[in-house]
């Protein structure tokens, strides 16, 4: 199965949500999310979160996954794990920014996240 493309590749600033988008085979199975961040302005923190919607339009008061704050560039790795009764077919990446330390310049990052159907050896290893 083809990756999951949960976010394109884009220029971002401030905050704001990616596209919606249907799982389509994935649903119901974990899923290992790859966060790549290729550019990010000094003190500022990149913060994501991925949102889970039943119908595409109520995704609920809470994200089905966050993940920890970033600060550099790099590719970052998080399961994303659904329960075994999840009626979840649509997800969402929603992202902002924090500044820790004197904001010198408006936040601007550069980043793209992906997901596929984890195997047994990516399950065994984020256990």
């Amino acid at each position: 199965m083809e990756p999951i493309l949960l976010f394109p590749e884009q220029f971002v600033q401030g905050c704001g949500s990616g596209p919606v988008i249907e799982l389509g085979l994935a649903q119901g199975k974990p899923l290992h999310c790859s966060l790549t961040i290729n550019r990010i302005t000094q003190q500022h923190t990149l913060d994501i979160a991925v949102w889970g919607s039943e119908d595409g339009a109520d995704f609920g008061s809470r994200p089905v996954v966050a993940f920890p704050s970033k600060y550099y560039c790099g590719t970052y790795h998080h399961m994303l794990e659904f329960d075994s009764d999840s009626k979840i077919r649509f997800v969402r990446v929603d992202y902002r920014f924090n500044c820790w330390g004197h904001q010198v310049a408006a936040p601007l990052c550069v980043f793209t996240m992906t997901a596929e159907p984890a195997t047994a050896p990516i399950l065994s290893a984020a256990g």
